[in-house]
């Protein structure tokens, strides 16, 4: 069965910020790299952040996108924060007590930050958190990390942030066995 839905990227509440952050490995492992950009309630971009790191799997590089962008949110003194990502498995591992001994500091560090800033954590598909999704691939044109901010964003960033804040939706296509 062939569904197709509407997915849209929501803008945080009055007074919040809302960190969306995607990992993305060329290969598993392979190269990986990270994503993450923060907006304001009216869904203006405040900052955002891209990097390399080096050889790893995807979960390492979405756990790795989730602990950089809450740290950029915390650097920047930006809370409280709604923490958006793609990925259900670093999502499902953050909120489980269980831990992957080879993630073991990353982890911990992200469930420290979670607790210590009281950050909402959810899903959105791949097809909504389309900003972070293409900061993490651009990133591999980056050598090491950089932080952007105003006019330092544009292009096709701005036109997908854009988007976003018009409320306008991406498409969703997913076949399921029927």
């Amino acid at each position: 069965m062939h569904t197709i839905s509407a997915v849209h990227w929501r803008r945080p509440d009055d007074g919040w910020f809302k960190l969306n952050t995607d990992g993305s490995s060329r290969g598993n492992p392979g190269e990986s790299s990270y994503g993450a950009i923060v907006r304001d309630h009216s869904g203006q971009v405040v900052v955002a952040r891209q990097g390399v790191l080096g050889e790893g799997s995807n979960i390492r590089a979405e756990l790795m996108a989730i602990l950089r962008g809450l740290e950029l949110c915390v650097d920047r003194q930006l809370s409280p924060i709604w923490l958006e990502s793609d990925s259900l498995v670093a999502l499902h591992i953050i909120g489980s007590s269980g831990i992957s001994w080879e993630l073991r500091e990353e982890i911990l560090r992200i469930r420290r930050l979670v607790r210590q800033y009281g950050v909402r954590c959810t899903h959105i598909y791949r097809e909504g958190n389309a900003a972070a999704d293409f900061l993490a691939n651009q990133a591999y044109q980056v050598e090491g990390e950089r932080v952007m901010e105003g006019q330092e964003i544009g292009g096709l960033l701005l036109g997908i942030c854009r988007m976003d804040r018009l409320g306008l939706p991406y498409i969703r296509s997913s076949c399921k066995p029927g």
